[in-house]
């Protein structure tokens, strides 16, 4: 299961590069003084396409994806997209990990990456029957 669905990733990485907009809120502490950036990526997914954002991660630590809301039609969805994180490839995003889920307020895809640039990618999984209006929060290390 695990090949397979690393292959549908590759594949999704592969499927066209797009981007959308993101807003970066101030550094905020955590527990042992751990101060991390919260970026918000929002835009619109098109049925069958897919959406990338590139973020920059300073010093390793745990960051974190979470598809905070996704509208149809300005209506809740719950429609399955597939949401990750990963590595810019000229204009793509090659996903390092990355799952099917619904809109949440629980953390849905970590990676603890070495410093670096990185990336967020939302993909229709086949389940869209129009667009949808997306917002996905990035929390990463300051």
């Amino acid at each position: 299961m695990r090949v397979a669905l690393g292959i549908v990733l590759i594949g999704m990485a592969l499927a066209g590069p797009a981007c959308a907009e993101a807003t970066v809120s101030g550094p905020t502490a955590i527990g042992n003084n751990v101060t991390v950036t919260v970026e918000t990526f929002s835009g619109t997914l098109p049925v069958g396409g897919s959406r990338f954002y590139s973020f920059t991660v300073p010093q390793s630590g745990m960051t974190t994806a979470t598809l905070l809301s996704l509208k149809q039609g300005g209506v809740d969805s719950t429609a399955i997209v597939l949401i990750g994180l990963g590595a810019p490839r000229g204009t793509e995003c090659l996903l390092l990990d990355g799952r099917q889920v619904a809109a949440d307020v629980v953390a849905q895809v970590s990676l603890t990456p070495d410093p670096g640039v990185y990336c967020a990618r939302i993909s229709d999984a086949g389940n869209l029957t129009g667009p949808a209006e997306f917002s996905i929060n990035i929390v990463h290390p300051r």
